[in-house]
């Protein structure tokens, strides 16, 4: 999908104004900085675009980048910071410490379910 492709759509929430047509199916693009909060990049050609089924219906998360893939077991995983900003605990399940980072585990189908808040 390129930044071109997609149609942006009045009266619909700002972190899903946009669709694009995959392969003769209607795709809701949402733009997960803006579900959480953060500030919309300028220039969507500095982003990926990840897409993702739910409920039959497709959905492509636009993100900044895709880091690496990591096999994380369950039982190291942590409950939310209550430090956490209240519109990122909305979609958090739980939380990884990594080497040198702390990795937030995001539910996708909490954050399309609610995309229309």
């Amino acid at each position: 999908m390129k930044p071109e492709d997609i149609a942006f759509v009045s009266l619909v929430p700002p972190q899903g104004q946009r669709f694009d047509n995959l392969c003769g199916r209607i795709v809701t693009v949402i733009n997960v900085r803006i579900r959480l909060g953060l500030p919309a990049q300028d220039d969507l050609a500095e982003t990926v675009g990840v897409t993702v089924e739910n409920n039959n219906e497709l959905y492509t998360l636009i993100v900044d980048d895709i880091g690496e893939v990591l096999a994380l077991s369950p039982d190291a995983s942590e409950k939310v910071p209550c430090t956490l900003k209240p519109q990122w605990r909305e979609f958090s399940v739980s939380t990884y410490q990594l080497e040198n980072d702390l990795m937030t585990v995001l539910c996708i189908e909490q954050l399309l379910s609610s995309k229309k808040s």
